[in-house]
């Protein structure tokens, strides 16, 4: 709950120009980290899963803030594409959040699936827990949190459930789960 809350608060400091971004980044990661935490359940690991939902994309954070403070400081004479913006995102999130999390004093893990959560296979050695968040990333957005990405696979068919062997109705359930538990959420937050 901490996590939630402290993240939360991040998320509210770039300005009303980014403020449904933001709201869209809070409620894709407060969707990843529920399903990571259901996925996950209660598999032996250092980690906390729920938190490692929770910051797998801190790095879009630490850039919208920065585009933010520019933009206030007339730097991109009247702001920069919004197509722009969302590939700069998608392109360098992973460096940034695993960048801030080692400034942070969090694990090589959380660092690790902050870097490489839509491309785990990429890891050397490989890292469990970036799978198990590009699965729960892609739940959370099958979920309908988190459309700023059009993925090219699908949860229950992406090569982070095969490689976890987790089967379409356990990703069916998450989805189903996520979804509920987001709708509880945002009632108890109203």
């Amino acid at each position: 709950m901490v996590d939630t809350v402290c993240s939360g608060s991040l998320l509210s400091r770039t300005g009303r120009k980014y403020r449904e971004t933001m709201n869209g980044l809070w409620r894709h990661s407060l969707a990843c980290a529920h399903a990571a935490e259901h996925l996950m359940g209660e598999r032996s690991g250092e980690e906390d899963p729920y938190t490692l939902g929770l910051l797998h994309d801190i790095g879009k954070l630490a850039l919208l803030q920065i585009v933010a403070a520019l933009e206030a400081k007339g730097r991109f004479d009247g702001g920069l594409d919004r197509s722009h913006l969302n590939a700069t995102l998608i392109a360098h999130h992973g460096e940034f959040g695993a960048a801030l999390l080692e400034k942070w004093g969090f694990s090589e893990t959380f660092q690790r699936v902050a870097r490489a959560h839509h491309d785990p296979q990429a890891l050397d050695p490989p890292c469990p827990e970036a799978f198990w968040i590009r699965l729960a990333d892609l739940v959370a957005k099958e979920g309908g949190y988190g459309a700023d990405v059009v993925e090219i696979e699908t949860a229950a068919d992406s090569l982070a459930a095969r490689h976890l062997e987790i089967d379409p109705a356990r990703v069916e359930a998450a989805v189903a789960r996520v979804v509920a538990v987001m709708e509880g959420t945002g009632e108890a937050l109203s």
